[in-house]
């Protein structure tokens, strides 16, 4: 049983007097309601054991499901309502589910300018990746985490990976916003601990101030920067450069600060 709000549907327990709900049943049947106290069902909920052995991957709060194994008794339990109408918000695997093994292709109704994914994955031995083919963004997804996707797509595909076939480098992601006023985002992937240097600097070469200098556990690292220098005064409108740099690895992005 489903509700629907502004973070998409969700499973529902129980009805609650004036509130609209989606019913996925097995076969036909009848629905009793008993005075206005709220009744429970008995039915297969997907809240219960089942997916306590399963990992969650989050976009603005509408949760999925993904990895380890389900009975075929409980995948109906996992199916979703249809998408709603235009302009609701819904994410979904393809074929209304919001499971699935090894491999999904999650389709995202009206993403708006931002997504937020968070994600936990239960076992610390693996390794999943999420992408997209448009934006040619990769997201590598170990542990527990939360990216900030800006002008996110509408289609994303979540694959679980071999942890010998990832790269042994840092992901650098855009910044996010960009362009930006007053402050901008900036995240990175790590696959191993490192001693990572996150400097930004002018079209010049010419630095302008160290973010990070130090180790950083494996995972999603965040680092704001408002806009200012070394000596915390503000820094001019203009094209910056972001770069990384872990032993010989190095990559760089470019931001653009709007006055």
């Amino acid at each position: 049983m489903y509700s629907y709000n502004s973070a998409g549907y969700s499973n529902e327990t129980a009805f609650e007097p004036g509130f609209g709900y989606w019913i996925r049943s097995f076969d036909n049947g009848v629905i009793s309601l008993q005075s206005t106290e709220n009744l429970s069902r008995n039915n297969v909920n997907i809240e219960s054991a089942t997916v306590e052995n399963l990992n969650t991957i989050s976009f603005n709060n509408a949760e999925l499901y993904f990895g380890g194994s389900i009975l075929e008794e409980e995948i109906l339990s996992f199916s979703l309502p249809p998408k709603p109408p235009v302009g609701g918000f819904d994410v979904r695997f393809a074929g209304d589910l919001k499971y699935c093994e090894e491999f999904g292709e999650i389709e995202i109704t009206n993403p708006g300018k931002e997504i937020i994914v968070s994600f936990e994955i239960i076992n610390n031995d693996e390794h999943w990746v999420l992408s997209n083919s448009v934006s040619n963004m990769e997201f590598v997804l170990a542990g527990t985490g939360i990216i900030n996707i800006g002008n996110a797509e509408d289609k994303y595909i979540l694959k679980k990976s071999d942890a010998n076939q990832i790269s042994e480098t840092i992901t650098l992601f855009p910044a996010y916003p960009n362009p930006f006023n007053p402050e901008t985002s900036l995240q990175y992937h790590l696959n191993i601990e490192s001693y990572v240097n996150l400097t930004i600097y002018d079209m010049l070469g010419r630095e302008v101030i160290q973010l990070v200098s130090e180790i950083q556990s494996p995972g999603i690292q965040s680092v704001q920067w408002n806009a200012t220098d070394n000596f915390d005064k503000p820094v001019s409108a203009g094209i910056y450069l972001y770069q990384i740099q872990s032993g010989e690895f190095i990559q760089t992005r470019k931001m653009v600060l709007l006055k």
